[in-house]
């Protein structure tokens, strides 16, 4: 169970002060457990590139299955009933095309050079069913894999542009598609494949969102996400509900003060794993899935963000992946008797928590008085004898969220003496509807205006000093630190961008005519023609940047184009700016070989120390 890509992207950092690959923790990602129960299956990338790997529920060292030297290995889980092995792999930037490990080490591509996904097992393990696109096409073609021999059968076909299957009942009789119009009206449309007959979702006034989670075990219900109240009437915050497949009947399960991020029933059916959103935070919290009256987890860890949940097969371990401010990614297992015996839960593999800063959860002031908040993480040393330069560093998106997780650039940035303001600016997600609409069609502007915001509260501290304070950050927020440093050229002393998209109008135009991903980016960014289009092509305003700029990019990034970039870099260098280009062979999108992540923390801490630190003796 995975909750955002913001995640995927936030654990695959490593701390950049470590002298070697084998003194840093390993990125982990993906959770599920052996058909016994014995073992959790993860991806990590202890030997530098993410490789399938077991952790031992009873405890000992873990188990390496894969040992992929270049393309990542991204573990989708076991069989039911036997320990094949299922994963997607690929070179960066194509990595969906799903593998199977046979018992004997083996490998078998289900289909071969087509992108495909898993959409789920059926009836408890005899099958599992399989979408491949068709290139050249929208359309997607469904096939039911026999997990002995792989024979494929065809079982439905999606023309759609607005439908993408998300999910199959355990008994394989209905499918779950999320339809959407845009980033903001969301229908769930699910299919009888017995009928052939749809039944959807879209209920409410106005903008509306109904987002699938999982099925319950006996595939009556649907676990649904929606932020609408029992008058249909929207809410600030997403709440958790069930549909009944037969009726069409939706009943309310759980609503809290804040986002629910996540749900997902025990095989047996008896208990609910749910992760819940807070202030910059998510949390697992478990239920009677019967009574709904919560269960304590005792001895929970410190952590403040929570990636993935799995049950074992027959319910009786509850594993989730978890960190925290100083606490790298790690996996902890409950075992699960009666409520009132619960016990402490076993954290697997040796991974220890680091020298690091716990980050402070404020809020700034924006100039139009919109509360911005964010995680403000303050290094060691700083005082107002002794005040140290700063970035505002801007999460991808734009709806991503920094979150009270470990974040190893951040605490590399703040070993090396750094202040790091990481800030949730309008139009981030978990502060409800409202707040996540205020930045659309106002991209570089308002937004911009946050962290703007964001550096004067910096230089009010007494302890950063005011003219050294850099912006910074990954995708969009890579993008966001271009429009800052072409538009308003003297805001920040210095950028990083990673990743950045620097060139809105090419990705819309190079997305399928009228596809929902097109109309959804459209109405978030704005359309052609807008007043708000000119902020839209940063690359092309290298000329106008004066202060320092560093531009990592992937050389098989399809949405951050290296040719942008390279434009940009030479248009600063012919004014004579100070700018550094990283352009990584093997990556897309991302960051996911451990030896890119070294580098590209190196470089930018050591850009920031020739460019801010140097700057303090002037």
């Amino acid at each position: 169970m995975h909750l955002s890509s913001r995640w995927l992207s936030s654990l695959l950092m490593l701390l950049l002060a470590a002298p070697s690959l084998a003194a840093v923790p390993p990125a982990i990602s993906g959770l599920s457990f052996s058909p016994d129960g014995g073992k959790v299956l993860v991806s990590m990338d202890a030997d530098g590139v993410p490789n399938a790997w077991a952790l031992p529920v009873a405890g000992g060292p873990a188990m390496q299955l894969t040992r992929s030297p270049k393309n990542p290995v991204w573990t989708l889980g076991y069989f039911p009933r036997d320990e094949r092995l299922l994963y997607r792999s690929g070179p960066a930037g194509d990595e969906n095309h799903l593998f199977v490990r046979e018992l004997d080490g083996k490998t078998v591509e289900l289909f071969p050079g087509q992108a495909s996904y898993f959409v789920g097992w059926v009836a408890d393990g005899p099958a599992l069913l399989v979408e491949i696109e068709n290139g050249g096409s929208q359309s997607r073609d469904l096939y039911r894999i026999a997990a002995d021999g792989y024979a494929k059968t065809l079982v439905n076909r999606n023309s759609s542009q607005l439908a993408r299957l998300v999910l199959a009942s355990p008994d394989g009789h209905y499918l779950a598609y999320r339809e959407s119009s845009n980033d903001l009206i969301r229908n769930i449309r699910v299919r009888d494949l017995k009928s052939g007959k749809d039944r959807s979702q879209l209920v409410g006034d106005g903008f509306t969102v109904h987002i699938p989670v999982s099925f319950s075990p006996d595939s009556s219900s649907l676990l649904v996400l929606d932020d609408i109240d029992k008058e249909f009437k929207t809410r600030e915050f997403r709440a958790l509900g069930s549909w009944d497949l037969t009726t069409g009947a939706s009943r309310a399960l759980l609503e809290k003060s804040w986002d629910v991020l996540d749900a997902l029933y025990s095989p047996d059916g008896k208990r609910l794993a749910v992760v819940a959103g807070g202030d910059t935070r998510s949390d697992l919290e478990l239920y009677d899935a019967a009574t709904l009256q919560p269960i304590a987890l005792p001895a929970y860890p410190p952590v403040g963000d929570v990636a993935a949940v799995a049950f074992s097969r027959d319910g009786r371990e509850l594993a989730f992946l978890a960190s925290g401010g100083t606490a790298p990614p790690a996996v902890w297992v409950y075992a699960l008797g009666s409520p009132s015996s619960l016990g402490a839960p076993r954290r697997l593999g040796t991974v220890e928590a680091t020298a690091g800063i716990e980050g402070t959860v404020i809020r700034v002031k924006a100039p139009d008085k919109t509360e911005i908040p964010g995680i403000l993480y303050k290094p060691a040393q700083a005082s107002p004898g002794h005040k140290v330069a700063a970035v505002v560093w801007i999460h991808d998106g734009p709806s991503g969220q920094s979150r009270l997780g470990f974040d190893p650039f951040v605490q590399a940035l703040v070993q090396r003496g750094y202040a790091v303001f990481a800030i949730n600016e309008r139009g981030s997600s978990g502060y409800g509807r409202a707040f996540l609409q205020l930045d659309d069609r106002r991209h570089g502007t308002q937004d911009l205006d946050d962290c703007v915001a964001a550096r004067d509260m910096l230089a009010a501290t007494g302890w950063v000093d005011p003219a050294r304070i850099a912006l910074g950050g990954v995708g969009f927020g890579g993008y966001l630190t271009l429009t800052a440093l072409a538009f308003r050229p003297q805001e920040f002393a210095a950028g990083i961008d990673l990743f950045g998209i620097a060139n809105w109008q090419r990705v819309l135009d190079g997305l399928p005519y009228s596809s929902a991903e097109r109309t959804i980016l459209a109405d978030e960014m704005g359309h052609a023609g807008s007043q708000a289009t000119n902020l839209w092509a940063p690359y092309q305003k290298g000329s106008e940047i004066v202060r320092p700029l560093i531009v990592v990019q992937g050389a098989r990034d399809a949405l951050a184009v290296p040719a942008e970039a390279a434009e940009l870099v030479a248009a600063m260098k012919a004014k004579g700016r100070a700018v550094e280009e990283i352009v990584l062979p093997d990556a897309a999108h991302a960051l996911v070989l451990r030896a890119d992540r070294e580098k590209v923390y190196k470089a930018v801490a050591d850009f920031l120390d020739r460019n801010l630190k140097a700057a303090a003796s002037k």
